[in-house]
């Protein structure tokens, strides 16, 4: 197979998800023979370190991202490396950056949240539920959909630990964003802390890319034994699999839990989360709480409580966020992309 080359970013403001569904995607390139390039600018040390321990290789551009000039830096390193496919995955990639593109290699671009205007991909990815052709009206007639669960680009070791199905434990795990710029775990740290929640045990999962992170930690370790913060734990996909409840935010992260039947009570963090939120709130799969910042530590506090007491009510959640996935999206998008060709 030829080399894959993978355009994302990851920054405080952006979040670690793009990257790290990617890596998923690569993952499965290299499974089957494949190298991978991630190109990037001026990433984080922790994040290259991440990519490179996944077995994918970084190399840093000169050039301010979704720029012209970023478009034609890709493009010539697509070439260097006798690249098959580009992976496009992030907002910052817009007009202007297509606009400039002048590579002759296959593109999929990863979406979210549709697409009004015109764009250019061989193939186009929105993994989330509810994903239709309505949302790509501009479509071009030889761009293939790729759309919905099925597609959940979702890293091997969630599909392990689904199979390994471990006991759970009676701790909650509270997971929302590799960089969290929301500050939602601050405001859950403190509904943890309300009457209603002060018997509960919990884990508080802090990114290694969260900008306030050393602060996060200190703060969850100055409170009760009860809580504990995880940076960056290497298990994390055990840890999810064996909580009783999560505690999140949007993104992928839904889908890994909906593989580990880890029942959800969701936030919503960011815009371009809400419709996939509500989506799988309308389906009975999650129970939401609604924006972040609108929802009061007391009464949050309530919802996680109320949840943690009702066990009936977690398996109908886990049950039917489960239906959705089946860890094998990465494996099937690299197949749509070997059925179009350029390898």
């Amino acid at each position: 197979m030829k080399s894959l080359l993978i355009r994302c970013e990851a920054t405080a403001a952006l979040g670690t998800g793009h990257v790290l569904r990617c890596l998923a995607l690569a993952q499965e390139w290299m499974r089957r023979g494949g190298r991978v390039v991630f190109a990037m600018a001026e990433p984080e040390p922790v994040i290259v370190a991440r990519l490179e321990a996944g077995g994918g290789r970084v190399v840093g551009l000169r050039t301010a991202s979704g720029s012209a000039a970023d478009a034609f830096e890709t493009a010539a390193l697509a070439q260097r490396l006798g690249a098959g496919w580009l992976v496009v995955d992030g907002p910052l990639f817009g007009p202007a950056w297509e606009a400039a593109w002048s590579g002759v290699v296959r593109v999929l671009r990863i979406d979210d949240n549709g697409l009004a205007r015109p764009f250019r991909a061989d193939l186009l990815l929105n993994q989330n539920l509810g994903a239709g052709g309505a949302d790509y009206p501009a479509k071009a007639g030889a761009c293939q959909l790729l759309l919905g669960p099925e597609f959940a680009l979702l890293r091997p070791e969630f599909l392990r630990a689904a199979r390994a199905r471990p006991v759970r434990s009676a701790r909650i795990v509270v997971t929302l964003g590799g960089t969290d710029p929301a500050c939602a775990t601050e405001r859950v740290l403190e509904a943890l802390q309300c009457p209603a929640a002060r018997e509960l045990a919990a884990d508080l999962i802090v990114g290694a890319a969260n900008p306030r992170r050393i602060e996060l930690v200190a703060a969850i370790t100055a409170l009760a034994p009860r809580l504990q913060p995880v940076v960056a734990p290497g298990e994390l996909a055990e840890r999810f699999a064996g909580a009783q409840l999560a505690v999140t935010a949007g993104g992928t992260t839904l889908y890994e839990l909906a593989l580990l039947c880890t029942p959800m009570l969701v936030l919503c963090t960011a815009e371009n989360q809400r419709r996939t939120c509500e989506r799988f709130a309308a389906v009975g799969a999650v129970q939401y709480a609604g924006w972040h910042a609108d929802i009061a530590p007391a009464e949050l506090a309530a919802m996680v409580a109320g949840l943690v007491a009702d066990a009936r009510k977690r398996a109908i959640l886990a049950e039917l966020a489960s239906q959705f996935v089946d860890g094998h999206g990465a494996a099937r998008v690299v197949e749509a992309m070997i059925a179009e060709g350029g390898l």
